[in-house]
């Protein structure tokens, strides 16, 4: 375990790295965050979600929290808005199509910014698992719909995202940035866009050199920020495929792994 005295900015993935296996926060994650307002280290939240769902998800916290939602297209700080990349309208409708027409997944647009997710009216079946994910989804009639979008997420109900990404989406859309998320998921985002690509961003924002960040994932769509940095954790539960990106493993999400190490860096600074 490296001594992290010197950081000076925490980002954490939040699906199976901060939250729990059930999407939820763990108890003590309220606590630490004062700790962490108390040392003047800002807390960045990195996912793949949309903004409508870290909102929900965090509340007022967010006005004074800075987030990289939808994979890197959208930053917020404080509520506002930072950076913001959209998906052209014909490369969401032509997905939407190649999803419905081609595939046995679900095709999700996601809004940027506050606001609704859309998918088809046809995949309600899968509402209750999706509503982990997206607190608010609508589902409509998704062909020919229109809406400020900055990720695609493709939802794969047999949990074969990695099948669907080599055998679909990758060879079928070269022409945008396409990355697994987790068992689940498939994202799609603008060419260059990606959780790393943002941090950076943010990075010169601040002024904060890559030895003063402290990072935690568990999946291949956070790869590009944990290689900015020697404090890079990935969770014990994590994706084997991420380790080759890592420096350190933390424990596992229902282990409260980005705690611990976020209390150890505390320690470490006080000592």
């Amino acid at each position: 375990m490296p001594k992290l005295n010197n950081i000076k900015l925490i980002v954490t993935d939040l699906d199976n790295t901060l939250l729990k296996q059930d999407s939820t926060l763990p108890d003590e994650f309220y606590v630490t965050y004062e700790k962490l307002k108390d040392a003047g280290i800002p807390l960045v939240l990195a996912s793949g979600r949309p903004y409508q769902s870290v909102l929900s998800m965090f509340g007022d916290l967010l006005d004074d929290m800075t987030v990289i939602t939808d994979n890197g297209a959208l930053i917020i700080e404080n509520k506002e808005e930072l950076v913001c990349d959209e998906l052209k309208k014909e490369d969401y409708k032509r997905l939407v199509d190649f999803t419905m027409d081609e595939t046995p997944c679900v095709p999700i647009l996601c809004k940027l910014g506050p606001g609704p997710s859309y998918t088809d009216k046809r995949y309600e079946k899968y509402k209750e698992d999706l509503s982990r994910y997206f607190d608010q989804l609508e589902y409509i009639d998704l062909k020919g719909f229109e809406t400020k979008a900055g990720k695609f997420s493709i939802y794969c109900p047999d949990e074969d995202s990695a099948k669907q990404y080599d055998e679909k989406y990758a060879p079928n859309f070269k022409d945008l940035d396409v990355t697994p998320a987790d068992a689940k998921f498939v994202d799609v985002m603008n060419p260059g866009i990606n959780k790393g690509k943002a941090l950076h961003f943010l990075k010169d924002r601040y002024g904060i050199g890559d030895d003063e960040v402290l990072i935690f994932g568990d999946t291949l769509n956070d790869k590009e920020m944990l290689s900015q940095t020697r404090y890079s954790f990935m969770v014990e539960n994590g994706d084997e495929k991420l380790r080759e990106f890592v420096n350190y493993t933390a424990p596992s999400n229902e282990e409260r792994g980005v705690l611990q190490i976020i209390e150890q860096m505390l320690e470490d600074k006080n000592n």
